[in-house]
């Protein structure tokens, strides 16, 4: 019996013991629950902020962008605004300064009439240059003032041809030609003038042959291989085919260019037959060839 009591209290005991041991070990894990939620709240709320402070900086990068952006444009929209109003203003001032109205001048190819262009006017405009003379498109003659034809032995293709312009402007020819008919009537060109071949108001045009150097001797303003003799006669046409002036010399002549009776003098060497300029101002051009011209004894070619 007793040993019962003994054993019933033992096992109570160690009932109660377990009982004990188990509630403790109960609270410590209810008490470690809290600690740990706390723990993964916290690495939950660093991780949070530290995505949020990320996300921050990248805002603050893009509105500094954006900002600087904004700032930027309206400046140079400004600065650009304020070279265009300067440039306007410098215009307006230009326009003040009184211009020259354009003139016209003949085209050489063409022969009509073009306005020349007109310069940018400038603050400081300098001063205008003396304009040549415009190219007269009508004109009353032009004449042939003097032939050489040959310069003595050696020298016989030591020719030229002298025009003369006898009019108030410069007179184009450009396009123009000088033919020759030998005394058999056979025609040939001496020369085709030209783009720019101007003979200046009161001035004159020389053809030469280049032999030799020749034409380069008496400053020729044109020049070619072509010769002329005796019992010759040649004539100066236009664009157009017309005879402008003609001259023949010598006798027995075919169908030649000329007018009037053809000069009768023999040349000899450096003389030249001379139209008497001297004592017929303007042209002295009767179309009678053989009163026109005399001979000279030496020859002055663009005198």
């Amino acid at each position: 019996m007793l040993i019962g009591v003994v054993v019933l209290g033992f096992l109570a005991m160690s009932i109660g013991g377990t009982e004990e041991v188990q509630e403790k070990s109960e609270r410590k894990l209810v008490a470690e629950i809290p600690v740990k939620k706390k723990t993964e709240e916290e690495k939950t709320l660093a991780s949070a902020t530290e995505q949020i402070q990320i996300k921050s900086e990248s805002n603050n990068s893009t509105i500094a962008s954006t900002k600087e952006s904004l700032v930027s444009q309206p400046v140079v929209k400004e600065v650009e605004a304020v070279q265009k109003e300067k440039q306007e203003k410098e215009r307006e001032e230009q326009a003040v300064i009184k211009t020259p109205l354009p003139s016209t001048e003949e085209n050489t190819e063409t022969g009509s009439k073009e306005p020349t262009s007109t310069p940018e006017p400038s603050p400081n405009p300098p001063l205008p240059s003396p304009q040549s003379a415009p190219v007269n498109s009508s004109f009353e003659k032009i004449i042939i003032s003097e032939i050489q034809l040959t310069g003595g032995t050696g020298k016989t293709q030591n020719d030229f041809i002298e025009l003369y312009n006898p009019n108030d402007a410069p007179v184009d020819i450009s396009g123009w030609k000088l033919r020759k008919r030998t005394k058999s009537g056979n025609e040939s060109s001496i020369r085709s003038l030209p783009d720019g071949s101007v003979i200046p108001t009161h001035g004159f045009f020389l053809w030469a042959n280049s032999n030799d150097d020749y034409a380069t001797s008496i400053s020729a303003d044109v020049e070619s291989t072509t010769s002329i003799a005796d019992n010759t006669s040649i004539a100066l046409v236009d664009t157009n085919g017309t005879v402008i002036d003609a001259i023949a010399w010598g006798s027995d002549l075919m169908n030649p260019f000329g007018e009037g009776a053809p000069i009768t003098a023999e040349l000899e060497a450096n003389q030249s037959y001379t139209r008497n300029l001297a004592s017929c101002p303007g042209a002295c051009d009767t179309d009678n060839n053989n009163a026109d011209f005399t001979v000279q004894s030496v020859a002055t070619p663009k005198q």
